[in-house]
């Protein structure tokens, strides 16, 4: 039994001998590594309201708030969903350690929440989590739609199809980024279909602002695509939204590994700049509830 291990003490090794009259033996080094425990959201933040939602509770929730060093390879990103899906933060990305910041300038976060910094053209930047194996699951995304949502502070124009939350195993689905550009900017878009160019071709014409949080969702139904890009310039929300109709398949993630901050389709999709706050549904939010995460964020009434 190893007991009073803190996060202080680094990564202990230890080693193991094993003696008899005959000689002794001694182990391979086995690494223990101590991350500082969760701390769930306080009520009425948005991380408490992510978790609240009665009827569409979230497959998966990461905040990426963890203040352990992501360089070990070790750190996990939290599910506090409970579904268990905890990610791995990748050696190259950075987060609270580093002093990387969430939407705290918003009242609906917590002063020293952390965030996730991806770093383009730097695939070990993003979080990887695994197989979601939904059709085990109690929580299946069905016909009944999905959501993905989060809050973004992008540092640098971002690279056409750059990925955000992106499957790609025995399908192809996701969020992120299209092919479009204004500015030098992409626009917000999507894949899905297992990979039909008619989605990831679909200009939503929503381009996110430079250094500035803002929230984003993806909602799709069994015919249509949604896009959301909500933020706050000069004290006055900006509630942008853009629709796709098309037919459009249910998904399961099942299989292989799902991607934070990065699209491995091919190289440089690697998101530049912060994320935090990533959920998933296994259900089709509605506009009422996709305003009221976003109103509760920043504290702001009257649009829901």
């Amino acid at each position: 039994t190893i007991s009073n291990l803190t996060a202080a003490d680094g990564i202990p090794a230890y080693l193991l001998t094993a003696k008899n009259t005959i000689g002794s033996v001694t182990s391979s080094v086995a690494l223990v590594y101590v991350q500082a425990a969760p701390v769930p959201p306080v009520p009425g933040s948005y991380g408490a309201i992510v978790l609240s939602l009665t009827n569409n509770k979230p497959v998966a929730f990461w905040q990426l708030n963890e203040t352990n060093n992501a360089a070990t390879g070790l750190l996990q990103a939290y599910d506090y969903s409970g579904n268990g899906l905890n990610g791995t933060y990748g050696t190259a990305s950075l987060n609270a350690y580093n002093g990387i910041m969430g939407p705290t300038n918003y009242p609906g976060f917590a002063a020293n929440q952390g965030a996730l910094q991806t770093v383009a053209s730097t695939p070990a930047s993003e979080v990887t989590i695994p197989p979601f194996n939904l059709n085990t699951n109690s929580a299946v995304i069905t016909t009944n739609g999905v959501t993905i949502s989060m809050w973004i502070k992008p540092t640098a124009a971002q690279a056409t199809f750059t990925g955000l939350l992106m499957y790609r195993n025995n399908t192809t689905e996701g969020f992120g980024f299209g092919g479009t550009t204004s500015g030098g900017m992409a626009g917000l878009g999507y894949t899905w279909n297992n990979n039909s160019a008619t989605t990831y071709n679909y200009s939503s014409g929503l381009y996110p602002v430079l250094n500035i949080w803002q929230y984003v969702a993806l909602v799709v139904n069994s015919n249509a695509a949604t896009l959301y890009l909500y933020y706050v310039t000069n004290g006055v929300p900006v509630l942008l939204s853009a629709s796709q109709s098309i037919a459009l398949n249910s998904y399961t993630f099942n299989g292989g590994t799902t991607f934070i901050g990065n699209d491995t389709g091919a190289a440089g999709r690697t998101f530049a700049g912060d994320i935090s706050d990533v959920a998933v549904y296994n259900s089709a939010l509605s506009p009422g509830q996709i305003a009221q995460q976003f109103s509760t964020g920043v504290a702001a009434a009257g649009f829901a």
